[in-house]
């Protein structure tokens, strides 16, 4: 098996996700600049339906352009992850390449079910923030790589800017930022946007995000706000994110602008218990 089997059966997975994310060889890179049609088929075909899943619009964005193989090569370098050598030379190259919208949610396709998918990167472990930056819809839509303090946060801020300017963009990062995750990672990164936005006087983004969370989402936002409510003694980290997260609620007074979203009186409760976890 070579490196383009290996991509292949990376896309197949995430066209039909079941066990575990498949691995293989990255034998033959070469030949992953020019794939074999069928290949390019599943990329664009698992591509259109993520696309649909998240309202990004026909064309995505607003913004016609072909399905590149930059989805191709990172479905190599997922499957090919026992292999840290060479997969982090073709990721590498990809984030050196990237392009941001054009390329992006056939990359994004293929990054973030392996991320959700892989429980660990053993002996890779700096892989996955590797992806983060080859796929930038991804680190817009998911988390960034880095920390809060790091330049690469303050870009996929612009970035995520930029993306609610779009057609569709403004509607996919609210819907997105609205869902339940159990990910510290992905409800810090939340919660720094969310406080941002706050900062800048973009409340009705804020308003927006916490509204959906609430409508679409409340029954498992309640399990989770539940949980750390009823917990006893130090906080874990998902209940800290969690209260993070629900922390901007309490300063946009969701009870007067968006009265259709009732019921969150738990996520506020969380805020405070949070305050006093942080000692506030």
């Amino acid at each position: 098996m070579g490196a383009v089997e290996t991509a292949q059966r990376v896309l197949d997975w995430v066209a039909r996700p079941a066990g575990n994310v498949p691995n293989g060889t990255l034998w033959k890179a070469a030949r992953l600049a020019d794939p074999p049609p069928d290949v390019v088929r599943r990329l664009a075909e698992i591509t259109w339906r993520s696309n649909a899943v998240r309202g990004m619009g026909n064309p995505p964005f607003g913004e016609a352009a072909r399905v590149g193989l930059g989805g191709v090569l990172l479905a190599a370098v997922i499957g090919g992850r026992d292999h840290p050598e060479p997969a982090m030379m073709i990721a590498n190259s990809l984030v050196r390449t990237r392009s941001w919208l054009p390329d992006a949610t056939a990359r994004h396709a293929v990054v973030l079910p392996a991320l959700r998918g892989v429980p660990a990167w053993e002996g890779v472990e700096g892989l996955p923030d590797i992806l983060l930056r080859a796929s930038p819809l991804t680190a817009v839509l998911h988390h960034p790589p880095g920390d809060p303090d790091s330049s690469e946060y303050r870009a996929v801020q612009e970035r995520v800017a930029e993306l609610v300017a779009r057609p569709r963009g403004r509607a996919v990062v609210v819907g997105t930022m609205a869902e339940c995750d159990s990910d510290v990672r992905v409800l810090s990164w939340r919660a720094y946007l969310l406080n941002q936005w706050l900062r800048h006087g973009e409340l009705d983004l804020v308003r927006d995000v916490y509204a959906t969370a609430w409508l679409r989402h409340g029954k498992a936002w309640a399990r989770q706000i539940g949980q750390a409510l009823r917990w006893e003694g130090k906080p874990t980290p998902v209940m800290k994110a969690t209260g993070a997260y629900w922390a901007a609620a309490e300063r946009v007074d969701l009870g007067r602008t968006r009265p259709v979203a009732r019921g969150y009186d738990s996520a506020l409760r969380l805020v405070h218990r949070y305050r006093t976890w942080r000692g506030r």
